[in-house]
């Protein structure tokens, strides 16, 4: 495998994108702060927000690194270079797997901290919290999968439509959850094991999308 040819593409994915992951940080980060401010009105906007964010990230980082560059011409200068189907694919997944989990950790890290911080908050919260960053990573690596996979606008949209509902029902189907909702108004955190069975559920699903994709790519031999 030629690493340095996947560096050199990373490297040119984080000089082109990376004002775009700054921008989602701050998004996020506002989000966060806007949730942290006591009343409920303001706790569900910047919920609503922060959840926006991480789908948004999702969707737009496999659009313009993937499938932005075959229609943007620059898959024919990459065919010139000296590098296979499967190295392009461990370049894009790097890239596109490191930026949006960046960014997942900073504001997965400052969410738990607000809940910590702010007293009007009940610690109660970050399971569920936890579930609902778990389902946004899911969505984010099966779009990607799907650009990688398919490399086609009108079928990424299509998995955006359809992994965006499932991960409405995911939120809906944990927020109404029994033991889930009797936990998350109180002071300590609770590990039910219907936390455990929505976690492991995505990360099932991470690891099939990227088991997936690996798997689907290596078998190209061409890019087109």
């Amino acid at each position: 495998m030629n690493t340095s040819m996947i560096a050199m593409l990373i490297r040119k994915d984080v000089h082109f994108f990376h004002r775009i992951v700054a921008g989602y940080i701050v998004f996020g980060l506002l989000a966060i702060a806007l949730a942290s401010i006591p009343g409920a009105t303001f706790f569900r906007a910047g919920g609503v927000l922060l959840v926006t964010t991480l789908v948004t990230l999702g969707m737009h980082l496999p659009v313009v690194t993937v499938l932005g560059e075959s229609r943007n011409q620059t898959l024919a200068f990459l065919m010139s270079l000296p590098i296979t189907p499967a190295e392009y694919t461990w370049s894009k997944l790097a890239f596109n797997l490191l930026s949006y989990f960046g960014v997942w950790s900073l504001l997965l890290f400052a969410s738990i901290a607000a809940v910590h911080l702010q007293g009007h908050l009940p610690r109660g919260l970050i399971p569920f919290l936890l579930i609902v960053f778990g389902g946004c990573a899911a969505n984010a690596v099966l779009v990607l999968t799907a650009a990688l996979v398919r490399d086609s606008l009108d079928k990424t949209i299509r998995a955006v439509v359809f992994w965006n509902v499932v991960l409405q029902g995911t939120v809906y189907s944990a927020a109404t959850n029994r033991a889930i909702h009797a936990s998350m108004q109180g002071g300590a955190v609770v590990w039910s094991a219907d936390v455990f069975g929505f976690l492991l559920a995505e990360l099932v699903l991470i690891v099939a999308g990227l088991g997936a994709t690996l798997w689907l790519r290596s078998r190209k031999t061409q890019f087109i």
